[in-house]
């Protein structure tokens, strides 16, 4: 779960509030995450790469609990990157 959360810190310092998810410039990016998962998944649910690795899968439950907190580890910095760059309106109309 190290690599989700250093991937979602990676996209955090990566993307520009008010873009979209998806853009042309992420592709590499896209790239990285998709041969992150195609390894991390043949070492946990292929058997015979998990037995070369000395690695097994998780259960189901602490499989979810860890993806949520490599998701946080990493996706708070997005929600306080994108808090920061709205600015604050006054009750007087003028933004600060």
């Amino acid at each position: 779960m190290l690599i989700v959360g250093n991937l979602s810190m990676a996209y955090a310092e990566l993307s520009v509030p008010g873009q979209s998810f998806v853009q042309p410039h992420r592709m590499p990016f896209y790239g990285v995450v998709a041969a992150a998962a195609v390894v991390v998944g043949a070492a946990l649910y292929v058997p015979a790469v998990g037995s070369l690795l000395k690695v097994a899968a998780p259960s189901a439950a602490i499989e979810t609990v860890a993806l949520a907190a490599a998701m946080l580890a990493g996706g708070w910095y997005l929600v306080a990157k994108r808090r920061k760059a709205k600015p604050i309106t006054l009750a007087t109309g003028t933004s600060v």
